[in-house]
């Protein structure tokens, strides 16, 4: 046995449970029913540390080679602590100032000098470190510098930097001491990463082959690029505290995620501006050695939104064959009273919108004064006119949802001529067009 406990009845104990989960190596318990037993056991000494608990208490003191005097007087060792604090030096001028964070995370090790053993492990938080429950002796305190860490030009560290490891040897503790004041600074560079997808209904396919640059604040020009791997993951390393941002392409058929999209968390996208191919997350701050790893960016599928905007000659509300398209109408995709969208008809009438955020809209028109909205049929919406009021200067439609990758071409608009009113002269015989071969491609 290296490690464990002793003691005439161990069956409540949890020490086995708590030390194995929190420390990483084996501990036994050792029930040594008799005192002939228990000295036995401690007459061999084939153990590194053991813990004891009643009824022995008192006779392991016997086996001891130091007992500090108020041990003596009670009859039992009180435990010390060693604890301290690992800074960033995020100014980098080797001393810890105001507002200077603490490093959390770091592996630490206390080494018992008597035998080089690891007796304790534990890591830092922000709020430092800390070994309770330590026996009286001289220790070593050594710890493992992070990923993307060093030592800090700090002159009043108490620890030594060897390699990829920093000790503080030579720490002593008596009984019942708390020992503080170990202190280091580190300096460490920063990581961004993160994933884009496109996300259908739910369905997360990572996209591939994506550029993603990072940019200073301020900067025009990209600190660093690279391409979305196989998975959809990019990774900058090796940063410094500043101000950054991201900018990530657009592929086609795609849209980025709105930042105010109900469908997603607040934060969800890291791109929250778009342009031509590409769109922008705002401005953030790195701090020293927090990484911010989860800037994602998110892809859904736009709609489509368009059809033919006709003369309705014989007033039945319905698209018939020879009837004349309009062109020049303007079309406005509208949502809370703003023009999110517009187009223009061409020379046959039709319109299309190729890149609509999915969400409920109304469509307006403006066509001529000479015109006005012809009836609906609502039987036959696949080839009646949209439009339910207003008059050639401006009609409108109802709401309505599009969702995302839907193709809905069946916002006809339809007119009439109004009576005693001549036709627009932008409406007359449209060019010829060969439809067969609209849709090949050129060899």
């Amino acid at each position: 046995m290296e490690y464990g406990l002793i003691g005439s009845k161990l069956g409540h104990s949890y020490s086995k449970i708590i030390h194995e989960m929190l420390c990483g190596y084996r501990y036994d318990l050792c029930p040594l029913p008799t005192e002939e037993e228990a000295r036995a056991f401690l007459t061999r000494r084939q153990f590194k540390a053991i813990n004891v608990t009643i009824p022995y208490k008192r006779l392991v003191m016997e086996y001891c080679t130091y007992i500090d005097p108020r041990a003596k007087a009670i009859g039992a060792v009180k435990p010390g602590s060693i604890s301290g604090v690992i800074w960033l030096d995020e100014n980098e001028d080797g001393t810890r100032g105001e507002g200077e964070l603490l490093m959390s995370g770091v592996s630490l090790e206390l080494v018992d000098e008597r035998g080089g053993t690891v007796v304790k492990r534990t890591a830092s938080t922000d709020q430092g470190f800390r070994f309770d429950n330590v026996r009286p002796g001289t220790y070593t305190v050594r710890l493992t510098l992070p990923d993307q860490s060093s030592p800090a030009a700090d002159s009043a560290s108490t620890f030594v930097a060897n390699g990829l490891k920093m000790t503080q040897s030579g720490v002593s503790v008596a009984a019942g001491e708390d020992v503080d004041g170990l202190t280091t600074g580190l300096v460490s560079t920063t990581s961004v990463a993160g994933r884009l997808y496109l996300d259908e209904n739910g369905a997360r396919t990572p996209l591939a082959g994506v550029t993603v640059s990072l940019y200073k604040g301020g900067e025009l020009s990209p600190l660093m690029t690279v391409l979305t791997d196989d998975s959809g993951r990019y990774r900058f390393d090796g940063l410094w505290p500043d101000d950054y941002y991201l900018e990530a392409g657009l592929p086609s058929g795609t849209i980025f995620v709105r930042p105010d999209d109900p469908n997603y968390e607040s934060g969800a996208s890291a791109v929250t501006a778009s342009g031509e191919g590409s769109g922008t997350s705002e401005l953030f701050y790195l701090h020293m050695a927090q990484h911010r790893l989860d800037m994602d960016v998110i892809y859904i599928k736009p709609a489509r939104v368009g059809d033919l905007a006709w003369l309705d000659e014989n007033g039945n509300g319905l698209v018939d064959e020879g009837e004349p398209g309009i062109p020049g109408i303007t079309v406005r995709l509208m949502q809370d009273g703003e023009a999110v969208y517009e187009t223009v008809t061409d020379a046959y009438g039709y319109y299309l919108f190729t890149d609509v955020y999915p969400g409920a809209y109304t469509l307006t028109a403006q066509a001529y004064p000479e015109l006005t909205p012809t009836k609906q049929v609502e039987a036959l919406r696949i080839i009646s006119s949209c439009l339910v009021g207003g008059d050639g200067t401006e009609a409108y439609s109802d709401s309505f949802e599009v969702e995302s990758g839907s193709l809905n071409v069946n916002f006809d608009l339809g007119y009439l001529l109004r009576e005693g009113e001549s036709l627009p002269s932008a409406i007359t015989a449209p060019p010829t067009r060969d439809w067969t071969i609209s849709n090949t491609k050129a060899e």
